[in-house]
């Protein structure tokens, strides 16, 4: 398993100039799907493991977060703003996406429709969504996974899909493990995407008329690259000059690459094991915000890690001074 110490982690920060540090002492089960409204000056993101802190707020400007249930006790591994809409967000509810509304402060959450369904036949009974993300044109991208993770041939039954509102929800690529991290790549169009039991960064090309993708290639391969035993390429996001960065579950970091010679050209180190969402904001979009847990699935056996972790597991943290900045988090059509 790959693990480094707090203090070569502390070490290696100064060396290269940036700095990680938690915005708060408050810990999470499983802070997932981070989004950030520049708006609101607010970092959002789900806990799918507490139902009483199903989404979450943290509010920058106040320096405090803000909590909610969802009615009918639905958990979701993500959060979208909608387009146009006052407080209200896309989030998934196994495998269909519905649409809530949140002012933000209040303790629930309200359930407002079921919008789309997808994987219903008897063989996608373990079936539910995993990652989903606003599009530059704003329509939905979200990839789905099993329960049955990476121990099963079934496994590979999940699938990455596409929804526009006039034209409804297709398949964009099929016969996936564990359906992760996506971003684009817009001044390339360009699209990227791990399937985390696989190991490996796909890339295609994007149409940004259209939204489709197409000419599947592997860019980077984690395995092929020192990847320990027991460690996942999770999350992913990309900064305005092309480099990818994809946090590792169970790695303790965030690795930076060039997925134009497929290098590794900086690993950022987390002072917690379970590295699971990451985007990019505060001013001008060069803080890099990094959401972890205290509690995982283990995607080798199935069910939940065993494991002992880190007192800072679960917090989430900030890196500044990497010389990188992000691209505006996106709202969405439905």
């Amino acid at each position: 398993m790959y693990k480094i110490s707090v203090l070569i982690g502390i070490f290696v920060n100064f060396v290269r100039g940036y700095t990680v540090e938690p915005i708060s002492s408050e810990k999470w089960l499983q802070a997932y799907s981070p989004y950030y409204n520049a708006e609101t000056q607010s970092l959002y993101f789900c806990d799918f493991f507490d139902s009483k802190r199903t989404i979450n707020r943290f509010d920058m400007t106040e320096n405090r977060f803000y909590s909610a249930a969802i009615e009918g006790n639905i958990s979701t591994t993500f959060i979208i703003p909608i387009d146009k809409q006052i407080d209200q967000y896309a989030i998934s509810n196994k495998n269909s996406v519905n649409v809530v509304q949140w002012n933000g402060k209040d303790s629930i959450i309200r359930f407002l429709r079921d919008t789309f369904t997808v994987e219903t036949g008897s063989n996608y009974e373990l079936n539910q969504y995993n990652m989903g993300r606003a599009s530059p044109n704003r329509n939905f991208y979200g990839g789905t996974f099993t329960l049955d993770l990476c121990i099963k041939p079934r496994t590979s039954n999940a699938a990455l899909y596409l929804y526009t509102k006039c034209l409804g929800v297709k398949a964009l690529e099929r016969k996936i493990m564990v359906a992760s991290g996506m971003d684009w790549n817009i001044k390339a169009k360009l699209f990227y995407f791990i399937d985390t039991c696989r190991y490996q960064v796909y890339e295609f090309d994007w149409n940004p008329e259209t939204d489709e993708i197409c000419n599947k290639r592997i860019v980077f391969d984690f395995k092929k690259n020192g990847m320990g035993q027991g460690v996942f390429p999770l999350a992913l996001t990309i900064d305005d000059e092309g480099f990818l960065y994809v946090g590792l579950l169970f790695g303790s970091a965030v690795w930076k690459i060039n997925p134009r010679n497929a290098q590794v050209t900086e690993i950022i180190h987390i002072p917690a094991e379970i590295v699971l969402g990451l985007v990019f904001g505060g001013k001008n979009y060069r803080t890099l915000f990094v959401t972890t847990g205290s509690t995982a699935y283990n995607f080798t056996t199935g069910g939940l890690s065993d494991g002992t972790f880190s007192q800072q597991s679960g917090l989430i943290f900030k890196v500044n001074g990497l010389n990188a900045r992000g691209y505006p988090t996106r709202k969405i059509i439905v």
